[in-house]
């Protein structure tokens, strides 16, 4: 019982920060149509070989059954911890996505404070890509 209080208390005190920021910095993801990338456009950039960085903020078990190919996977809890992780540079491109959208703009908001400067969500998140049939990878997270 004390280990998943402390579990708890870590990840509480990792995203109440985010939480309360977001609360007073909302940025909506309809709101901002520059900060959207489609499934279109992702889809050809990934088949291009091309596809910038995408990075699943879902729990781990969303992850394993399914997410889009070539995904990384941070949970939105774990931004500040596991930002590391991403290959990629703070100032190319960074594709964030979870199930349909507020987990998504937290991990937005802690991706700016670590110093991402564009970030993208994906239009529709998970859900809409899995209504699309568009092809989804199954793996274990790291």
């Amino acid at each position: 019982m004390t280990y998943l209080f402390q579990c708890f208390s870590v990840r509480l005190f990792l995203i109440l920060p985010a939480i309360l920021a977001a609360s007073l910095f909302s940025t909506g993801c309809a709101s901002d149509k520059r900060a959207i990338i489609s499934k279109v456009e992702l889809t050809d950039q990934i088949n291009s070989g091309n596809p910038p960085t995408v990075v699943d903020v879902r729990s781990s078990d969303e992850y394993e059954t399914g997410h889009i190919p070539g995904a990384i996977h941070i949970p939105y809890w774990a931004v500040f911890t596991r930002h590391s992780k991403i290959p990629s540079t703070d100032e190319e491109p960074l594709v964030i996505y979870c199930e349909h959208g507020p987990r998504a703009k937290l991990a937005k908001l802690a991706f700016r404070i670590v110093g991402f400067q564009e970030i993208l969500y994906l239009e529709g998140h998970m859900s809409s890509w899995k209504e699309a049939n568009l092809q989804i990878e199954k793996s274990a997270s790291p």
